[in-house]
């Protein structure tokens, strides 16, 4: 069977299992463009090891934005992209194989390129008062504080409901990946914000439906709520762009930095692996600088300091 009428059935089996349109789409599109670089493929169980490792070594040398006008930039396609389509192309061959379409998975062996450790991208505490000032209504707020204060993703943020609010325990319940649901806490500031909004500004008021509306009564999309983040973070006379998900880190990071356990900030962000939260407990070098003048041996002996002047 060729790829196209293969791609169809794991759609169909992804739908089935609860994975998320955007991951679906995301395989579909990988695979694709597997596909296309080997001038297509007519019989899946001739794809070899070597194929995949030629794809990586192309990919390295694409640009970022080819057959778009941004080509011309020059940048290449990064390592996490690459990363992300050669994952995706290895879940298409693995569900081959477990669905007996091929007798052997030999993509299996090939490791996706590793990815660069970076430390997460964070909003510091003066920004976000900052931030928060700049917001023209208690909606925009109420959605900043969430972001920040439950470390919610754009698209579980974008699906809550109006009933998915416990007012008097001051928890929403969140529809994370793979369907999952989980309970996330607010602050009382939050809260607060929340209940203003619902109040007062929210069409309908406490009318079942999406809990984030337009002044028109239509549900706000992820697109839209990017373009508010993208307003504020502007207005706010910030020096990089204002996302969802640098809120999300830094929810994260300002958690563990303050004494959250790394089990509490797993279970807020709905990570499967705790090594996936790990990550934030990485210091950046101004945490480190501020550590050792607290805990430094030497400098906790009070000595006084020799001043003496170099020749």
């Amino acid at each position: 069977m060729n790829v196209d009428s293969l791609l169809k059935r794991y759609a169909l089996h992804a739908r089935a299992s609860g994975y998320s349109p955007k991951t679906i789409a995301h395989v579909e599109h990988s695979v694709s463009d597997f596909a296309r670089f080997l001038a297509g493929v007519d019989d899946v169980s001739s794809v070899t090891a070597d194929d995949l490792r030629e794809y990586i070594v192309d990919a390295r040398t694409r640009p970022r934005w080819e057959g778009r006008p941004q080509e011309r930039h020059g940048k290449l396609l990064s390592t996490t992209s690459i990363n992300t389509y050669v994952r995706g192309i290895k879940q298409f061959w693995s569900w081959l194989y477990n669905e007996h379409i091929i007798a052997d998975n030999p993509l299996a062996s090939v490791k996706a390129p590793k990815l660069p450790q970076r430390l997460p991208k964070t909003v510091p505490p003066d920004e976000l008062q900052a931030i928060c000032k700049a917001c023209n209504s208690s909606r925009d707020e109420a959605i900043i504080l969430l972001l920040v204060d439950t470390g919610m993703r754009l698209a579980e943020l974008t699906n809550l409901r109006i009933t998915d609010r416990d007012e008097r325990e001051k928890k929403l319940r969140v529809i994370g990946k793979g369907d999952k649901e989980r309970a996330v806490y607010m602050s009382d500031w939050t809260d607060a914000v929340l209940s203003t909004y619902i109040c007062f500004e929210r069409p309908g008021g406490t009318d079942p439906g999406p809990l984030f509306l337009t002044y028109d009564g239509l549900p706000l999309t992820a697109a839209r709520i990017q373009k508010i983040l993208e307003r504020i973070g502007n207005k706010a006379g910030l020096r990089h762009r204002l996302s969802p998900h640098r809120l999300r880190h830094t929810y994260a990071t300002e958690s563990l930095k303050h004494g959250a356990s790394l089990e509490h900030v797993r279970r807020t962000l709905g990570h499967t692996d705790i090594k996936t939260t790990e990550i934030y407990l990485s210091l950046s070098d101004k945490d480190i600088q501020d550590a050792h003048r607290t805990f430094s041996p030497v400098a906790n002996l009070r000595l006084a300091p020799k001043r003496r002047r170099c020749p």
